[in-house]
């Protein structure tokens, strides 16, 4: 048997497949896509394939999952039935493990109605978003690429589901 050494540990290992990664376990294929800062209390920048709103998203056999679930799965354990990750901090694509913590899904969309506090955008940029659709001046699509947000973010801040503050 030809054995490899993981990119991510260094360990030896015994490779299912010549095709298969270059790491031991799924905890090297997953922690090898972070850029953990020095200071380890920042956000943990996942460098791997991100959603539209900016979320990782990490493939476990096939399917595709948010990254910041499987961080706090690898380093909590298991998360019920029901349970939600949400993030502490500003930005979706940090999978820091001291970022996360766990809810329902009633505190998810009370914590998403807090979104706008980690947006790309500010009051002047929801005033724009909503000015720009109500004109008809661009789709959807266009805005979302010109604030670099959602499609979906479009929506909520046009709707009044996010920034709701904001006239």
């Amino acid at each position: 048997m030809k054995t490899a050494a993981c990119d991510h540990c260094g360990e030896c290992y015994v490779p299912e497949t010549p095709k298969t990664s270059n790491f031991c376990c799924l905890d090297c294929r997953f922690w090898a896509k972070v850029k953990v800062p020095e200071d380890k209390s920042e956000c943990w920048e996942w460098k791997g394939s991100k959603s539209t709103d900016g979320s990782g998203r990490f493939s476990v056999k096939g399917v595709s999952l948010p990254a910041y679930r499987i961080a706090y799965k690898l380093s909590n354990g298991d998360i019920r039935a029901g349970q939600c990750v949400l993030h502490q901090c500003k930005r979706l694509s940090c999978v820091n493990p001291g970022h996360l913590f766990l809810g329902t899904h009633k505190d998810k969309y009370e914590h998403n109605d807090l979104r706008e506090v980690r947006s790309k955008i500010d009051e002047n940029d929801v005033v724009e978003i909503r000015k720009l659709w109500n004109e008809g001046a661009l789709n959807q699509q266009e805005i979302a690429k010109r604030f670099e947000i959602s499609t979906t973010q479009v929506w909520a801040v046009v709707h009044g589901k996010l920034w709701k503050h904001v006239p």
